[in-house]
């Protein structure tokens, strides 16, 4: 056994040896994970305010850009297998080792023959101005953006001359659209382009807020979310064309969050009685038509769908169904014994009518208001402020002949919510 004992020896030493090499060698550096480079979109301030006319219409045009302060590009791609097929529309995500990858999105696009002659992304930015009495829309609704202006050269991976260009976007029969804006730059929407613009027409004077907002449904991925408007003050005259600037921001301004009635708007926009008038607006100080009164007491009380075509003046309204199914529970009534009016503005009295009819509001002997003496629904209004429900425009006034407005019809739907439907 003596003489084996070297070789062990030699074996073991062997193994250290190894083993001290193995040790002592470093492992090769694992390679970083790549991480996406997002877009961050914003909206520039807006600018060039002027006052135009086209025909009839008096115009407020303005020059507006989005941009584009994130790490990486803001790129979308779409494509389509033939003309007669919808585009699929995706989001380019690029990453730090050079790669990208693609994320399917909601995003639809549309041909805009307006001297353009290309397809745009719907909904990129949405415009709105509002009053506290007032609302309008912007009427360019899409997009081809690209590189027209730098905004900020010293953002990482800022480019130095312009990458997405016009010439990627689309054609009326192309299969593929490519459209974007690289990091640092903008796509500037000059005042004098095709439906940049909002009618102004028969807007009285007064101060106006005007807001625009870039992915305003948040359906792109970018790193942050909670900067992407930017809005303006200004003042117009229907004696001037002069437009004031009175002030800006980039804050995403509504025009409900400040009314007495926050609490009941907020109430029924979560409840989706009706829709607003834009993303995050409630338009409070707006008439309410007739249709839409169908519309907002149809989704608050339920009552049941009805094959019954009531009324012959209601075939184009979309509230067709609600105003027959409210008419025939008894809720509502027409304008006439065969028609509804539904494009008329609905009174507050009708309201308390309708109200009291749809939760069975018992009657009082007690009057409560002096102005409503000639109204066919005193009675109703009067069981409606027994109920708590009523909204006086005054100290001992209701004003029945007036029209109702968005934000007090809210407050007395809102006020109803604990009183259950009849029955």
């Amino acid at each position: 056994m003596a003489r084996h004992r070297p070789a062990r020896r030699a074996v073991g030493a062997l193994a250290a040896i190894l083993a001290v090499g193995l040790l002592g060698t470093a492992p090769p550096p694992r390679a970083a994970a790549a991480t996406d480079l997002l877009p961050d979109l914003r909206m520039a301030k807006l600018a060039d305010f002027r006052i135009t006319y086209s025909g009839s219409r008096r115009l407020l045009r303005f020059t507006s850009t989005m941009t584009n302060w994130g790490r990486g590009a803001l790129e979308i791609r779409a494509t389509r297998p033939n003309t007669s097929t919808p585009w699929n529309v995706d989001q380019v995500i690029f990453n730090s080792a050079g790669g990208s990858r693609r994320v399917d999105t909601v995003l639809n696009m549309s041909y805009g023959g307006d001297g353009h002659g290309h397809w745009h992304v719907n909904r990129m930015v949405d415009v709105d101005m509002w009053s506290t009495f007032r609302h309008a829309a912007g009427a360019k609704l899409g997009y081809c953006f690209f590189d027209t202006t730098i905004v900020n050269r010293s953002l990482p991976g800022a480019r130095g001359t312009p990458f997405y260009r016009e010439s990627m976007c689309a054609r009326q029969t192309g299969l593929t659209n490519r459209v974007g804006i690289s990091v640092g730059w903008g796509d500037k929407y000059q005042w004098s382009l095709p439906f940049q613009w909002i009618d102004i027409t028969g807007l009285p004077s007064g101060e106006y807020r005007v807001r625009a907002i870039v992915d305003a449904r948040n359906r792109l991925v970018e790193s942050n979310d909670a900067n992407n408007c930017t809005y303006t003050r200004i003042g117009i005259s229907r004696t001037s064309n002069v437009v004031t600037i009175l002030g800006s921001g980039s804050v995403c301004t509504d025009d409900w969050r400040a009314s007495p009635y926050a609490a009941d708007i907020q109430w029924a926009m979560e409840k989706g009685l009706h829709p607003g008038c834009g993303v995050d607006l409630f338009c409070p100080n707006e008439r309410v038509t007739r249709a839409e009164l169908a519309t907002w007491l149809a989704l608050q009380y339920g009552p049941p769908e009805t094959d019954q075509d009531l009324f012959t003046d209601d075939e184009a309204s979309p509230a067709e169904a609600d105003i027959n199914r409210t008419a025939a529970a008894g809720i509502t009534a027409g304008c006439t014994a065969t028609t509804y009016c539904p494009t008329a503005f609905a009174s507050r009295g009708e309201l308390a009518t309708y109200v009291v009819h749809a939760l069975g509001l018992p009657p009082t002997d007690t009057d409560y208001f002096t102005d409503d003496e000639t109204s066919p629904h005193e009675a109703n209004i009067n069981a409606l402020a027994e109920a708590g429900l009523a909204i006086g425009c005054g100290e001992g006034l209701y004003c029945a002949f007036a029209a109702v407005l968005r934000a007090p019809l809210a407050a007395v739907l809102h006020r109803g919510e604990g009183l259950p439907p009849p029955g």
